[in-house]
């Protein structure tokens, strides 16, 4: 049987990195192989802040612990190495310098050029980065379209998005008239462009959830979802 070494970001509750922490494994196992998640024997799951990922000294802590798991791994001739976000392998992509299995993929979520990105401070070292670590993947998946063209690298599949894993709610009862689902950051939303909004058509309605049933659950209550950002990777 095959095995997939999988590299995830560290998984704070309710953002992508949680559900793809949880959801890749059963996708990869689903279509047989053997599943060797790093990090996942010493993780201890903390919640950011609403304005960050990850809690900074938490997340640079797994990602240590996956590449002293890594190096002691003995890999196998067929092994494939799968990084849940290019973005983000905290320094695992040099690590492939010295221990490189057979074949590598990623997923590239292409925000480090959204010119509102929470990197945007440091953008001119970010994208070439990930450029260079792409260089290093057989090919790296991307959600749209629009993603392949904006990054510009050879090697890219479009895997469009995934649906969630679970019954959403088409018919529940319309309670609330306005949301908005994205964290009220320069990156996310036009806070400007709300406020006007919230003068003409009342409060916009912000929900930190702690599950993704209860978010797909909260979308479905809304009569209108906002979405004032620039852009947006989904």
């Amino acid at each position: 049987m095959k095995r997939i070494i999988f590299v995830p970001q560290y998984p704070t509750p309710m953002r992508y990195q949680e559900f793809w922490f949880n959801e890749f494994p059963k996708q990869f196992t689903k279509f047989g192989f053997d599943v060797y998640t790093l990090g996942d024997k010493k993780i201890k799951v903390k919640r950011g802040n609403i304005e960050m990922f990850s809690p900074i000294n938490t997340a640079i802590e797994f990602e240590c612990s996956q590449i002293d798991e890594y190096m002691n791994l003995e890999l196998r001739h067929d092994d494939i190495l799968f990084v849940a976000d290019i973005s983000f392998p905290g320094f695992f992509m040099n690590v492939l310098y010295h221990k490189k299995p057979s074949k590598v993929f990623s997923f590239c979520h292409a925000t480090s050029i959204n010119k509102f990105d929470y990197f945007e401070s440091v953008k001119q070292y970010k994208y070439p980065m990930e450029t260079i670590h792409s260089k290093m993947c057989n090919k790296v998946f991307v959600g749209s379209k629009y993603h392949e063209q904006k990054l510009h690298w050879k090697n890219t599949i479009v895997t469009y998005l995934p649906f969630p894993p679970f019954k959403t709610f088409p018919n529940e009862e319309k309670t609330i008239d306005i949301i908005s689902a994205s964290r009220p950051t320069p990156q996310k939303v036009d806070l400007d462009l709300e406020k006007e909004v919230e003068k003409k058509f009342g409060k916009i309605k912000r929900m930190e959830c702690d599950s993704w049933e209860q978010y797909y659950k909260f979308l479905a209550q809304s009569k209108i979802l906002l979405i004032t950002s620039y852009e947006d990777t989904f």
